[in-house]
């Protein structure tokens, strides 16, 4: 376990140092009754084991991905395309009147946006700012064409894993 656990951290981190996005939104765990009935709503932390099943998942989908690129034979890719500017501008603007200091040119690279969601991580705005940012991206969809995943900022992505 100990092995997995290392092997965990040394993907996200490689992950996060390319750009990829990490929303950090709290979880909730319905608690529900011997009828199940719904009787209380608790914080879901998500153990390491979860971690560890979510980087091995989200690796295993970018290699098929690549693989199957360069095969050149029909497949199907998750795709995250580049944010819509006119959202992604309004985002900057809100941000920037909170006092935070937006960097990005023409085109907002994933790791600016994480740079910003990393600065306001346990401040009172880090909700709204999540979920501005959130709501600000593309949705992702299947496509058969390989134009990469912004968020996870993989140049080759899929859902090869459930």
């Amino acid at each position: 376990f100990k092995a997995m656990e290392e092997l965990c951290s040394i993907l996200r981190e490689k992950r996060m140092k390319r750009g990829a996005i990490d929303f950090n939104f709290e979880e909730s765990k319905i608690i529900l009754n011997d009828l199940g009935k719904p009787i209380d709503i608790k914080p879901y932390e998500r153990a390491i084991a979860n971690r560890i099943i979510e980087e091995f998942m989200l690796v295993c989908n970018e290699t098929i991905a690549e693989h199957m690129f360069w095969t050149n034979l029909p497949f199907v890719y998750r795709i995250h395309e580049e944010p819509d500017e006119e959202k992604l501008e309004k985002f900057k603007e809100f941000v920037h009147n909170l006092g935070y200091v937006v960097r990005w040119g023409q085109e907002a690279h994933p790791r600016a946006l994480q740079d910003i969601l990393e600065k306001v991580e346990g401040k009172k705005e880090e909700t709204v700012v999540s979920t501005l940012l959130l709501r600000s991206m593309m949705q992702a969809k299947y496509s058969p064409e390989c134009v990469g995943h912004f968020g996870l900022a993989a140049k080759y992505y899929c859902h090869f894993t459930s």
